[in-house]
């Protein structure tokens, strides 16, 4: 057979013809779970404006993108200890079952399940989003797209009050009461996650993981996405204060009278309900205190995609701190631009109807999200999406700091069956689930569309998505042929090419679209190109065969 080899560092991440490689998330809960983080003893320093989120504890400010994961743990624990209150790590022992209507997790001596609504479509493993509590973005716009539904009754893992919390979350973890019912409720989807990877069955995808839900139940999800990297698209809708929305704005544009004329105070989402964790309490009427605030929870969904979904108009958008939404929404991608994944950001605020009714024309959207990080058969985009009728805030006037530009490339940990890679080579991107496997997000963003007269078996291009192998073969269909001046596998971002064919044509595109190299390998020949600092495509034609391994 005669074959083609592609070794390539990823930009955006591992793409076949079909972006069915493409991969933002992590095969691990917390990649950074190894980092030592040492904390402030005290937070008594009053700051009006949004942290700085590139700004390292140790007083300097992120130059790389690699500094990222060290960054990243360091607001984790922040966040876990002013905010939500701490998340354990995965028990010793997970277990539960799989079938088509129903997730069991069993955990110790406490137990929950989650029933599922199958789609209509596609085949196994399926992606698989988790809605919380029935709300959120509508079942039946996942359902027709080939996705799957689990319903999650989160008062089953983390319930009760304040003073009394309840449900499988504070049965097994003892010694953490003082945990807010956001991080426990997180903390169950993890378990569901858990339970999804170790399924001999492979129903569902545990790469191609969502999560959404609103309100109180948006503010859940949000924080489920915030807390386990394995989560590919966290979509929270009108998650207000506690969820995604500036605890400063809230603080500021609250009813200073005590009533609902204003965003809900800080003081008023900690008393409502056990969700945020009970160190909150030494926060909750000083806000400007916390080290930190919700653009930087935002922040650690980067690089996976984000959607925050919100409507509401008149009071109850008041109450839910649409402004502190927007304020977060706009700082947040910040961070993602800085990453090189603005892209893989969206806010989406036009609708006009009633508190978590679900406007028939946010669909598309979520469909198209759905598309990229869940099928990832399309490209993300190069820049962040904000979709609304109007900007309810700025965050210019509480942001003293500017955006960094970022050296370098993040990392995040490759997934898939394969426990390793093999020793020449690491697993075709996205298919180790060895913490040591990488996929590298680009250093500069790009959109990479794939050519309508790119032709790839699609059967091959399911496999290379969850093969164990470290390379898959992608075969075109028998209406291609060699002399076909018609690409056969177009636009795969590359910044090293080392290649090896019999009589085949490699031909290089830096990003727009300008032809830096055309290259004829025939039998034998091997070629090593190596290129500047950027984002490229190749375009291979004339071969029967093309295999891609990720060195």
């Amino acid at each position: 057979m005669k074959a083609f080899m592609f070794g390539f560092l990823f930009l955006l991440a591992a793409f076949s013809a079909s972006f069915g490689q493409q991969m933002f998330n992590s095969c691990v809960e917390n990649e950074g779970a190894d980092i030592s983080v040492t904390l402030p003893t005290s937070f008594t320093t009053a700051n009006a404006n949004l942290p700085d989120p590139f700004m390292m504890l140790s007083g300097s400010r992120m130059t790389t993108k690699e500094q990222w994961k060290q960054r990243r743990q360091e607001l984790l624990k922040l966040l876990e200890k002013t905010v939500y209150g701490t998340k354990p790590p995965k028990p010793a022992s997970v277990t539960g079952t799989v079938s088509r209507s129903e997730i069991s997790v069993k955990v110790g001596s406490a137990s929950f399940s989650v029933k599922v609504t199958m789609p209509s479509s596609g085949s196994a493993p399926y992606p698989l989003v988790i809605l919380y509590d029935n709300s959120g973005a509508n079942t039946s716009d996942f359902t027709s797209n080939g996705i799957a539904v689990a319903n999650y009754t989160t008062s089953n893992v983390g319930g009760g009050t304040r003073a009394s919390k309840s449900g499988a979350f504070y049965t097994v973890n003892t010694n953490n009461k003082s945990t807010g019912h956001l991080a426990a409720w997180a903390w169950g989807v993890s378990r569901i996650i858990d339970v999804i990877e170790a399924d001999p069955n492979k129903l569902f995808d545990p790469t191609k993981i969502g999560v959404t839900g609103c309100s109180r139940d948006g503010k859940g999800a949000f924080v489920a996405g915030v807390l386990d990297q394995r989560v590919a698209l966290t979509m929270p809708m009108e998650s207000g204060t506690g969820g995604m929305a500036s605890m400063r704005v809230a603080y500021n544009n609250r009813d200073q009278g005590g009533g609902t004329n204003g965003s809900q105070s800080p003081s008023s989402a900690y008393g409502e309900q056990p969700w945020l964790g009970d160190d909150f309490s030494t926060f909750q009427n000083s806000p400007n205190n916390l080290p930190i605030d919700m653009h930087e929870a935002i922040a650690l969904v980067a690089p996976r995609g984000f959607l925050a979904i919100y409507k509401t108009a008149g009071s109850a958008g008041q109450w839910l701190n649409v402004p502190g939404s927007h304020v977060s929404a706009v700082s947040g991608a910040e961070v993602y631009k800085a990453l090189g994944v603005g892209g893989n950001f969206g806010w989406l605020n036009t609708g006009t109807q009633s508190h978590c009714m679900w406007p028939s024309d946010y669909s598309t959207t979520v469909k198209d999200f759905s598309d990229k990080y869940l099928h990832r058969k399309k490209a993300p985009d190069t820049a962040p999406l904000f979709k609304e009728n109007n900007r309810p805030a700025t965050a210019a006037s509480m942001k003293n700091w500017t955006t960094p530009d970022l050296s370098g490339s993040l990392t995040i940990g490759g997934c898939g069956d394969n426990p390793s890679p093999t020793p020449s080579s690491s697993s075709v991107g996205g298919t180790s689930s060895s913490s040591s496997s990488r996929a590298n997000v680009s250093s500069s963003s790009s959109r990479a569309s794939s050519s309508s007269s790119s032709r790839a078996n699609s059967s091959s291009s399911s496999t290379v998505a969850t093969t164990s192998s470290s390379s898959s073969d992608v075969t075109p269909d028998s209406s291609s042929s060699e002399e076909d001046s018609t690409p056969i596998i177009s636009n795969i971002p590359l910044t090293y090419l080392s290649a090896q064919a019999l009589n085949g044509v490699v031909e290089i595109f830096d990003i727009k679209g300008n032809k830096v190299a055309s290259v004829n390998i025939s039998d034998s020949q091997t070629i090593k190109l190596l290129l500047p600092s950027g984002l490229y495509f190749a375009k291979a034609r004339g071969m029967q065969s093309v295999k891609f391994v990720v060195k």
